[in-house]
């Protein structure tokens, strides 16, 4: 049996087990796996990560797959302010995942990625989940590594990397995760003209846009009961990445006040069953405002992508928007209870 019939891609139009099955020849052609259902989990370098695809869905009357990339990052996890100011000050460096909680053990937490396959965009979804890969192992050992995480109780979820951040005392410096062919000498101006399609913003969801130099800003009106209208901010623009070098940036910028535990739940309910939402990029706080950041490579970034990455953006801002207790069935709207996660200040 070859790998893609172990991975479940023999069944014939299942686009979900097909990506897993390109991904796992692709990354993992020497590694050891072991079989899950409808996806299979390894540890490369000692990092264990797990890729699988959930059964199809219909999402107006197209049918996709929602394909998931999980890796153990950290463990000793338990709330506490000390390590959830620890976690502040780095949650936000992944590119294309976030951190959760384990869902079957709280104080394991994990670097999370999720994207719904379809026909229409099979093609570079397998592309960029396996990037996401590549980043998710990379990432691990940089959490494992920080400094940040000393005397908190939160440890390394790899033995080895544990070890060497108790001898080390050190903060991980970059790491490239990707072989330098990979990149292109592009220039800024070239990630410009494909944000072009970025009109999509104003175009198709009717969202109030203004075009920058390099890419454009949104807002999306988000009424609130206490302090009156405030804005939902998007920006996405071309500009360089420490690690990844030249690509799309995109952030969201919810109005409030919010903690690292908000940044986790609001992960967490982006990956949770029902939602329409793809988790790529980390949720995170900066200063007391609930961001959401994520970063695409320029050679993973076509026109395609960048209208993909815009239709994202804009329906995590609707999701974000609906009022309490709304949960859609086309998977936009928070349940109440997480909904309150966000807190805002009342109008003085």
């Amino acid at each position: 049996m070859n790998d893609q019939e172990r991975a479940g891609s023999s069944r014939p139009g299942d686009l979900g087990a097909e990506v897993v099955a390109e991904i796992r020849a692709r990354e993992f052609r020497d590694v050891e796996v072991r079989e899950l259902d409808r996806g299979f989990a390894c540890a490369p370098l000692g990092v264990t990560q797990e890729v699988w695809s959930d059964p199809p869905i219909d999402n107006r009357g197209v049918a996709c797959w929602r394909v998931h990339v999980r890796t153990r990052a950290l463990k000793g996890f338990d709330g506490s302010p000390f390590q959830l100011r620890a976690l502040s000050s780095l949650i936000s460096r992944s590119a294309l995942s976030a951190l959760v909680r384990d869902a079957n053990e709280p104080r394991r937490l994990l670097l999370a990625s999720s994207l719904h396959v379809n026909a229409g965009n099979r093609e570079w979804a397998s592309r960029l989940l396996g990037l996401v890969v590549r980043l998710q192992l990379s990432e691990a050992e940089q959490f494992g590594r920080a400094s940040a995480f000393l005397e908190t109780g939160i440890v390394a979820d790899v033995p080895d990397v544990d070890s060497a951040r108790r001898a080390t005392l050190i903060d991980a410096g970059p790491v490239d995760v990707t072989e330098s062919s990979q990149f292109t000498d592009a220039n800024p101006s070239d990630v410009a003209d494909i944000a072009e399609t970025l009109a999509a913003l104003q175009d198709v969801w009717n969202l109030h846009a203004v075009r920058t130099p390099r890419g454009v800003i949104a807002r999306v009106p988000c009424p609130d009961a206490w302090s009156g209208d405030e804005d939902i901010l998007i920006e996405i623009e071309a500009k360089s990445h420490n690690r990844l070098g030249l690509g799309l940036a995109v952030s969201l910028s919810v109005p409030g006040w919010a903690d690292v535990s908000d940044a986790l739940a609001f992960a967490e309910a982006e990956i949770a069953s029902g939602c329409r939402n793809d988790l790529l990029g980390s949720w995170s706080v900066e200063g007391v405002i609930l961001t959401h950041r994520s970063f695409f490579p320029v050679f993973i970034v076509t026109k395609a992508v960048v209208l993909h990455v815009a239709t994202a953006a804009a329906r995590r801002a609707l999701w974000l928007d609906l009022g309490p207790g709304i949960v859609r069935r086309d998977g936009l709207g928070l349940d109440q209870p997480t909904r309150r996660r966000l807190r805002r200040f009342p109008s003085q």
